[in-house]
């Protein structure tokens, strides 16, 4: 148990720092959004592709971060333990691999880069229209 807690509050500032920056360009996504829908005008729509542009950027480099910082967890003294621990009481799923959930949370990212490009190529083709309709 106490080597669980240790593993556990190993991983506290991954996660929480994760839930944080989500949280946050999920909320300026947002604001962008309803700030697009209601005015149509081309600066914002180039300010609108740079800060997709700037999240889907932000987004990939935190799925290399993400995966560094799990892996050198799961390479630490306390995991190797821990698995050991369990492995001797029969329970052979507990590992020092990549878990089910961190492969969720980088699909998840990379997910989240692939809807932010192509974000900004359909802003880049409404900043087109706008563009000829104000000409």
């Amino acid at each position: 148990m106490e080597l669980d807690q240790q593993f556990s509050f190993m991983r506290t500032p991954l996660l929480y720092g994760g839930l944080a920056v989500s949280l946050v360009l999920g909320t300026l996504t947002l604001a962008v959004l309803v700030g697009g829908a209601r005015f149509v005008y081309c600066r914002w729509l180039l300010l609108e592709m740079l800060f997709h542009a700037l999240a889907a950027g932000g987004y990939l480099a935190s799925v290399g971060v993400y995966l560094q910082f799990t892996l050198k967890m799961n390479a630490t003294e306390i995991c190797l333990r821990r698995a050991r621990l369990y492995a001797r009481n029969g329970m052979t799923w507990m590992n020092c691999d990549v878990s089910g959930t961190d492969g969720a949370v980088t699909a998840f990212r990379v997910l989240l880069v692939v809807f932010y490009f192509a974000s900004v190529v359909l802003v880049a083709r409404q900043y087109r229209v706008a563009s000829r309709l104000k000409g």
